[in-house]
């Protein structure tokens, strides 16, 4: 849905807004230098699979 590069404490971050199909909504934090996950929101309809 949307991507956004930010600066917070010092690092350069993407956070990420996905929509899944089956209506949740996820905000991913990711570290733009080196692509590690940095943090996971999840907002919403989560099917067993997501578990």
């Amino acid at each position: 849905m949307e991507v956004e590069l930010e600066a917070e404490d010092g690092r350069w971050l993407y956070e990420i807004k996905l929509l899944r199909a089956d209506g949740a909504l996820i905000k991913l934090k990711i570290d733009a230098r080196d692509g590690r996950q940095l943090g996971q929101k999840v907002r919403g309809k989560v099917s067993q699979e997501a578990r």
